[in-house]
């Protein structure tokens, strides 16, 4: 019986999905340090700005949020060229750039 609800469960549950979620989760991670860490260098934002407070102030802003997902968009699908544009589009914050 146990074997049988196992064999249920592995065929309910593809091994694909499974084997690539931590691949998928690490991967959205990078990209989303890369967006922070040209944001930050475009933006000129201080280091002791957190990772939190850009996150929600530029996700926050309509504007950003667009320009920032439409970057991510062409970050992921590798067109780097792209990305870079999209990123020096971004208009920056006043209140998070380093004086």
């Amino acid at each position: 019986m146990r074997r049988f609800l196992l064999m249920i469960i592995f065929a309910a549950i593809p091994l694909q999905h499974l084997a690539a979620s931590p691949y998928d989760s690490l991967a959205t991670a990078l990209r989303e340090q890369t967006i922070l860490k040209d944001l930050r260098a475009h933006c000129h934002v201080s280091s002791t700005i957190s990772d939190d407070v850009m996150k929600k102030h530029f996700m926050d802003n309509p504007d950003s949020h667009d320009a920032i997902t439409s970057a991510a968009y062409e970050l992921k699908s590798g067109k780097k060229q792209l990305y870079q544009q999209k990123i020096s589009a971004v208009t920056c914050p006043t209140d998070l750039t380093s004086k």
